[in-house]
């Protein structure tokens, strides 16, 4: 595709990694040399998506065939909710990571028309840790966006806890002290490593049947690619899909550049959270799911875990997670008892916030959507969990 006499744009292929590399060098402060973006099998484990064939990225190639912009989308299925009660699967791409280069003034303006081809070339559009370009992209193509996710902390470790917040309050004391007796439990849920990637699948058809849910189309490629045989985290399962539900999530150890003393902290991130039951999918109280929410968290505890958290695009498991005792963050990283940091490796305690964005083009779909829907999105859709340099912290 060709967008003036001296550019070009161009899908992402190998033989264009080494250019496109020396540009994103160029931007030393967002992609150090060390950035997980600049080793080749990583960047193109994310950037190929569960579909593990073709690459959706697009670059600007200039005469000489120097990268000279980059937008990277990763490829995924939608699952979009029609009026009928069904549901249409497409396919999309999620935009992260945006690069135009800082020494060219000949760019100027490619880079909106870079953005909008997407939206009028895929039906669904959905962008998480997306920038704040992006964001006006979105809104220019009739999308929506928010600046920030939906955000829960929980204390499993009063003193590490407090560390790790940016403030120290009079009432936090008490604070935690009501969340350990809300998190107290006798039963320890452990890993199960027998879930399979066909039994998440089955288990996210049923989920999508309780609610008309907008989002990433969870098949099996994808439980795989995600997180089963994730390059780069080692993502634990707990719970029984034919049970109470699954529950997904990782173990964060603390790094401070500055070697202060919240380094090796742990911090149990939650991803996911799939209730096998309609109520919940409903914005309604699960005992047995909230039982298999406190054994997990019992197990994080004693792995060490001084805090957890959760990311979510809506608030339809707010009641559930405040009645296990969850605390639920403002964007402006507050109340002081839930001031809990948004990065950890490296540690930062205000980096910018997981917005998140989606567009669906309704000319592109067979039928009217359905009128009432939920838009679900978490931390790790599109590349919005993954470490920031590689190799990794030791």
């Amino acid at each position: 595709m060709s967008v003036s006499k001296k550019f070009t744009i161009k899908k992402y292929k190998r033989e264009l990694y080494q250019s496109f590399k020396s540009l994103s060098l160029k931007f030393s402060d967002y992609y150090p040399v060390n950035y997980v973006f600049n080793n080749l099998e990583i960047f193109e484990d994310i950037y190929r998506g569960s579909s593990g064939v073709d690459f959706a990225s697009k670059l600007i190639i200039d005469d000489a065939g120097s990268v000279v912009g980059f937008r990277g989308a990763i490829p995924a299925k939608v699952q979009i909710p029609l009026s009928g009660g069904e549901y249409e699967i497409v396919e999309s791409v999620s935009l992260t990571g945006w690069l135009l280069d800082p020494d060219r003034d000949d760019v100027a303006g490619l880079g909106s028309k870079l953005n909008l081809s997407y939206f009028s070339e895929y039906a669904v559009v959905t962008g998480v840790s997306t920038g704040q370009f992006a964001e006006k992209m979105f809104e220019v193509a009739g999308g929506c966006s928010d600046p920030g996710m939906r955000r829960w902390v929980i204390p499993l470790e009063s003193a590490g806890y407090l560390a790790l917040c940016g403030s120290n309050h009079e009432a936090v004391d008490a604070v935690l002290r009501s969340c350990s007796t809300a998190t107290a439990t006798d039963s320890v849920e452990k890993p199960n490593f027998e879930i399979t990637d066909v039994e998440l699948a089955a288990l996210w058809e049923r989920v999508s049947s309780f609610r008309p849910i907008l989002g990433t189309y969870r098949d099996a490629a994808y439980w795989k690619w995600r997180y089963l045989n994730c390059s780069y985290y080692e993502y634990l399962v707990f719970g029984d899909p034919d049970d109470s539900g699954v529950i997904i999530g990782r173990l964060d150890t603390v790094v401070d550049e500055g070697m202060s003393a919240v380094s090796g902290l742990k911090v149990f991130r939650i991803i996911e959270l799939l209730p096998n039951t309609s109520a919940a999918w409903n914005g309604l109280l699960d005992e047995s799911f909230e039982v298999l929410l406190r054994a997990t968290l019992a197990w994080a505890r004693g792995a060490g875990a001084v805090a957890a958290d959760f990311h979510m695009s809506t608030d339809l498991f707010n009641q559930l997670l405040t009645n296990v005792g969850f605390l639920t963050q403002n964007h402006q990283y507050g109340p002081p008892e839930a001031s809990l940091a948004g990065l950890f490796r490296p540690f930062r305690l205000r980096p910018s916030l997981i917005n998140f964005a989606w567009s669906v083009n309704q000319k592109l779909i067979s039928k009217k959507m359905a009128d009432q829907f939920e838009v679900y999105l978490v931390k790790s859709d599109g590349a919005g969990d993954r470490p920031k340099i590689w190799p990794d912290y030791e």
